[in-house]
């Protein structure tokens, strides 16, 4: 079996679809990726891991919208939109947060 080296772009792209795994440590892996890396592509597939079964990967999906920042806003602007009254206070607590608001949801 031979190795391939990808450039960066194509490793996150990749990552990117890490985010679908079964695996719940796999997901927060690849979120964690993505953060550190600032992969604004993956913003949409980290808003649908906002409402995970699983706590933990919606809190690390949280926290990587608030690292990459500006980027996501738009992306949460439009989920706020389309949310249930009841889910959409997460959507607009991440866009205080990302400017710089008051913690606490």
């Amino acid at each position: 079996m031979s190795r391939q080296v990808l450039d960066r772009d194509e490793f996150l792209d990749r990552t990117t679809g890490l985010l679908d795994d079964r695996d719940p440590d796999v997901v927060r892996t690849a979120v964690r990726t993505l953060a550190y890396a600032g992969w604004a592509p993956a913003v949409p597939g980290l808003i649908g891991l906002l409402g995970h079964s699983r706590p933990v990967v919606a809190r690390d999906a949280r926290d990587a919208l608030v690292r990459l920042g500006e980027p996501a806003i738009p992306a949460l602007r439009h989920a706020a939109g389309r949310a249930r009254p009841d889910r959409r206070r997460v959507y607009e607590w991440l866009i205080e947060r990302i400017r710089g608001g008051e913690d606490g949801c």
